[in-house]
């Protein structure tokens, strides 16, 4: 097994996660660090730069909306 298969095995919920940004914000996206089950992946920054899934609200861009985009 892969870094990448374990590392997705032993973070379900924080690959599915990273997955659904990616499909909305593209490749570049890139996990830093995250916790899960006790478990502890990447590098803490300083204190206060962390964002608890809890407080934030993912959300699709609407179809239509982006159908507009650009045709103003």
């Amino acid at each position: 097994m892969s870094a990448r298969e374990s590392n997705r095995a032993a973070f379900p919920l924080t690959a599915q996660i990273v997955d659904e940004l990616r499909e909305v914000f593209g490749p570049g996206v890139k996990l830093e660090w995250a916790e899960e089950n006790g478990r502890e992946i990447g590098q803490r920054e300083l204190p206060g730069t962390a964002v608890a899934m809890t407080d934030m609200v993912l959300t699709r861009p609407d179809t239509q909306a982006r159908e507009m985009k650009g045709r103003r």
